[in-house]
């Protein structure tokens, strides 16, 4: 594809083709909030009867789009959150962005389960700096305070210099 866009009909293609499989479809690489077709993308996974997943940096949450979220059938959301604001904010090029992820994620959850819904189910990811360990104890403690379903922490990954791209 050498840099292009999957479009709406290669999506629904590839999700044909692999359907009777009943892979996981999760939409990831980029933000993919900011494709117009996302919700028709998941609506249409879940009428194979596929499990459905995306993950978000929490820019695009407006209530507009948490909406759509619920009403898409989404099964399951990963939202990255890297520490208390100064770090997040720093580590995402914006001043908002902690703001953004944690409200948009918080009424996502209050409108879910206002509305009685299971899913989709809400897991917040973080990526254990080594320099500062207590941005992990916030967002465990801030993730509570959000009421997620899920935290997941990971290493930071680091490649010897001997490792180069091709």
């Amino acid at each position: 594809f050498k840099g292009r866009e999957l479009t709406t009909d290669d999506f629904k293609r590839i999700i044909d083709k692999v359907a009777w499989f009943k892979p996981g479809i999760y939409f990831c690489g980029g933000e993919p909030t900011l494709r117009k077709d996302l919700y028709e993308l998941i609506k249409y996974a879940k009428g194979k009867g596929l499990v459905t997943a995306f993950t978000t940096n929490g820019s695009f949450l407006s209530n507009e789009n948490i909406k759509k979220i619920l009403f898409s059938g989404v099964d399951f959301i990963s939202a990255s959150l890297d520490g208390a604001p100064k770090h997040h904010n720093l580590y995402r090029g914006s001043e908002k962005a902690y703001e953004k992820l944690t409200e948009g994620i918080t009424e996502l959850i209050r409108q879910r389960n206002r509305l009685n819904l299971k899913s989709p189910h809400v897991r917040i990811t973080c990526i254990i700096n080594p320099e500062d360990t207590k941005d992990a104890l916030f967002v465990l403690e801030k993730a509570q305070k959000m009421k997620v379903d899920e935290v997941a922490f990971g290493n930071l990954m680091f490649y010897p210099s001997s490792y180069k791209l091709k």
